[in-house]
């Protein structure tokens, strides 16, 4: 066979070199995705670099002890306490204090501020935020009365206040009369002490507080402790509502709970008849002093943290007894005290240790000699069973409230929305002065 010559219009094609135009756009792209990566892998390592720089500031941030609706006189003895103890056990943890605003419910605050790591305030505000808080192991409530116990489970109890009713001596003897577990022997001396006195019982009706411990502990003695597990159920309902405005209505009003209006009637009735001031409901409390002072009043209601602001020549003059029975029937039945209890709470944190830490502090408080300091400092009953107490009218109270069927949280201190408090205590007064 002839040699034959490959057809070159049928063999394989051949490549061309990319011409100068395509190689720059194929430079241009692989430039770009480079510049992509390199940005994208600077930005991530500079992320990285903040969040662990971030982590570690977040870690060493204080721990915020935070007071929430608590007086000035607490605030600095547990500080005075507390600084010192942190000092001492953990100066790896920075803390700092802080009162938050009490014009606004407290899961703001909490939900504003992660670096809250220990909370004190009243029990019922302590019970709202339960979800927020670290439990407490059982063994710190071993050496509390068993009724003190029980007043919450998220957080420890540390200081009591309780609602006393303060008999006038100098009328006392002048009458032969002695302080008396009857709600009628009570206004009976008060009637007979107060000859043509205009009024003869005394009450600081304008602070909300003490108005909400009258009503409490009147509910208690009339009607018993029951009462004040419904009328509580029905503010905690009436507060969920959008419009807070007419809850005074809404509780009084609320199915179950006619113990609260037989007591606020029988209050109007007191001062219908010329027991209490025409005006009591409000009185402020230097008002009461003043009239305290010049022997007017035969019986005062007061808490005792308002018994210490009283001057000493004042209030000399009196002397304190558990608040009287008043239950027609069932008068057999055992007491509850009408309290406001000082709590801390530990909030959740992210970092265990300072969760830990936070616990360990606030477990301080309720050694012997803290209960003891915390205690002379303010006044107010300690919740140890065996720690000192400041004086005879603290040793009361603890013995009040360890005699206690189970103490009860206060009207005022049951709320948790400062505004429904505010609208709710304002038409209190209204009703007060218009029935």
């Amino acid at each position: 066979m002839k040699n034959s010559k490959p057809d070159k219009t049928t063999g394989p094609a051949e490549k061309k070199p990319f011409n100068k135009k395509t190689r720059n756009i194929i430079l241009i792209i692989v430039g770009v995705v480079l510049l992509v990566a390199l940005t994208v892998t600077a930005i991530l390592v500079i992320n990285h670099v903040k969040a662990v720089r971030l982590e570690k500031e977040m870690r060493e941030r204080p721990i915020k002890i935070a007071f929430y609706n608590v007086d000035t006189k607490i605030q600095e003895a547990i500080k005075k306490v507390l600084t010192a103890e942190w000092e001492a056990a953990a100066p790896e943890f920075a803390c700092e204090f802080a009162v938050l605003d009490s014009s606004k419910p407290v899961e703001e605050s909490l939900f504003d501020d992660f670096s809250i790591g220990l909370l004190f305030t009243d029990s019922s505000t302590a019970e709202s935020v339960s979800n927020y808080a670290v439990k407490p192991s059982n063994d710190v409530y071993a050496g509390m009365p068993i009724a003190v116990r029980g007043v919450t489970d998220t957080s420890i109890p540390l200081l009591i206040d309780d609602f006393e009713a303060l008999y006038n001596i100098k009328l006392l003897n002048a009458n032969g009369a002695s302080p008396t577990p009857s709600m009628n022997d009570m206004l009976k001396f008060a009637k007979e002490a107060a000859g043509n006195r205009r009024f003869t019982l005394g009450c600081a009706g304008k602070d909300d507080k003490t108005l909400g411990m009258l009503v409490s502990a009147c509910m208690e003695s009339m009607h018993s402790e029951t009462s004040l597990d419904k009328i509580k159920k029905a503010v905690q309902n009436a507060e969920k509502a959008s419009d807070t405005t007419q809850i005074f209505y809404t509780v009084l009003e609320a199915s179950g709970n006619e113990a609260f209006k037989n007591t606020l009637d029988t209050l109007c009735q007191w001062r219908k008849t010329g027991l209490f001031h025409s005006d009591w409901y409000s009185m402020t409390q230097q008002e009461v002093e003043y009239l305290m002072e010049t022997d007017i009043f035969s019986v005062v209601f007061m808490p005792l943290s308002a018994h210490r602001t009283v001057p000493y020549r004042t209030i000399e003059k009196y002397t304190e007894s558990f608040f009287p029975e008043g239950r027609v029937e069932n008068a057999s039945a055992g007491r509850s005290l009408v309290f406001s209890i000082l709590t801390g709470t530990v909030i959740k944190n992210r970092y265990e240790e300072k969760s830990a830490i936070s616990m360990d502090m606030l477990k301080t408080l309720i050694t012997l000699d803290n209960q003891a300091t915390i205690a002379n400092a303010t006044g107010l009953a300690p919740v140890s069973s065996t720690a000192e107490s400041p004086d005879r009218q603290a040793s009361n109270a603890r013995l009040w409230a360890a005699a206690s069927e189970q103490p009860r949280e206060n009207l005022y201190d049951i709320f948790t929305n400062p505004s429904a408090r505010t609208s709710f205590f304002n038409e209190l007064r209204n009703y007060l002065k218009m029935n």
